[in-house]
């Protein structure tokens, strides 16, 4: 299956049955977003302010709205899955931009992804009726330093997998009936 960047309007996509989406927010995304980092490695702590200011820009993103949006207009999607990547470039009192290593960032940008799940930007998608397989994976760690998420998160992402795979059983069970 060919990798296709960039745009595509809705009624060309509505033509494809299995779909995944890289959601990526990179450094050259979040260059402006300010995430300073209080401690050190192992509890990875944000300042409150940026937290909460982080979670409030990615509330007030479209992307998902506009990707659940887009997607109802196909009649029937096999495949659904989402790669979620968030990268971040912290600020920090204890390290200056050049001592960040590769163990540190890691653990910011899980840090990032967590508020990312925490913002409330993806409760948008149980909105979909049309997806009959959904996986959301979270595109972190390394084979050397393996992430695991944190429970409520293993536990938002399998309802929301729950939920949108269901109104789609609910549906079908409407058009044989």
């Amino acid at each position: 299956m060919p990798e296709m960047e960039g745009r595509m309007e809705p009624h060309v996509l509505a033509r494809f049955r299995r779909i995944h989406f890289y959601a990526t927010f990179s450094y050259l995304h979040t260059e402006n977003i300010k995430l300073q980092v209080l401690d050190e490695l192992d509890a990875c702590t944000v300042h409150p302010h940026h937290a909460a200011e982080y979670k409030k820009i990615l509330r007030a993103s479209p992307i998902m709205k506009n990707f659940v949006r887009v997607l109802s207009n196909s009649p029937y999607i096999m495949s659904l899955r989402i790669s979620l990547l968030v990268q971040i470039m912290p600020t920090s009192d204890f390290m200056t931009d050049n001592e960040f290593d590769d163990v540190f960032l890691g653990k910011v940008n899980q840090r990032a992804t967590e508020l990312f799940l925490d913002s409330g930007i993806c409760d948008s998608l149980p909105a979909l009726s049309n997806v009959q397989k959904f996986d959301f994976e979270l595109d972190l760690g390394s084979e050397r330093e393996p992430y695991i998420p944190l429970q409520h998160h293993v536990t938002q992402i399998q309802e929301m997998k729950s939920i949108i795979e269901s109104k789609f059983k609910h549906q079908e069970i409407q058009l044989i009936s």
